[in-house]
């Protein structure tokens, strides 16, 4: 592992700790009000919990990279390694963005998660009077709610007279996720808003990622696969001789 090591924190920051006296600590955060330069740096002087605004970028690679150049008063950037929560790391700068080699070993930045949260009505109740529940179940939450809809009949009657109804219901996550263990995650954030859920969700990405892993060969299993093919045949013609 190189010498400074970046930490993906739990609250989704990217966090430098200077291991020279008296110098500025850094974090990378995500500011998804800025389009252009959503990756920010930030730093704090001497653990005051002061934190100051440095500069923005357009990439997470171009943020961290410049963040470690003042973390260590290197540059160009030297190597560095970054650690991930499940204790996964990866070392950097690479010719590969950072969010694609994360991706690649299941890690993904969501905007956002889409679920479904159901309720059951007494048959004919008006879609109103669903709404109103609804409408009152995210009130005070950071859920969006959208379309309101009853389920068809063969789908959503668990008793004689009454209806199923189902909301589409949108919560902002804004943070990198382990993709997975990504229906518990989802199923945690609609909990602590109070939402009840299908426990079937959807989400956003913050862009579209590629992942990158590596093709392995196994040596082995080729040369155990050549040992059973059978030998070429030799030839018994003078025209299959060549002559």
């Amino acid at each position: 592992m190189n010498a400074l090591n970046v930490t993906l924190s739990d609250d989704g920051a990217f966090e430098i700790t200077s291991h020279l006296p008296g110098k500025r600590d850094f974090k990378i955060i995500h500011d998804g009000a800025d389009a252009c330069h959503p990756w920010r740096v930030i730093s704090e002087m001497g653990g005051s919990g002061i934190w100051r605004d440095e500069d923005a970028f357009q990439s997470l690679d171009e943020a961290m990279d410049w963040a470690v150049s003042l973390s260590t008063e290197t540059f160009p950037v030297p190597g560095y390694s970054v650690t991930l929560p499940c204790g996964t790391f990866f070392s950097r700068p690479g010719k590969v963005k950072i969010e694609d080699v994360m991706a690649s070993i299941g890690w993904a930045y969501v905007v956002s998660v889409n679920g479904w949260s159901p309720i059951t009505y007494p048959e004919g109740t008006s879609k109103n009077a669903v709404l109103s529940y609804f409408e009152d179940l995210v009130e005070d939450t950071a859920a969006i709610l959208g379309s309101v809809d009853r389920c068809p009949p063969t789908e959503g009657e668990d008793e004689r007279g009454m209806e199923m109804w189902v909301a589409d219901i949108t919560i902002p996550v804004y943070g990198f996720i382990q993709t997975h263990h990504a229906q518990e995650t989802f199923l945690a954030i609609f909990e602590e808003e109070g939402v009840p859920s299908t426990n079937s969700f959807d989400y956003t990405t913050r862009t579209n990622v590629i992942p990158h892993t590596a093709t392995i060969i196994d040596l082995e299993a080729v040369r155990k696969a050549r040992e059973r093919s059978p030998a070429p045949r030799a030839a018994t013609t003078s025209a299959e001789a060549g002559r």
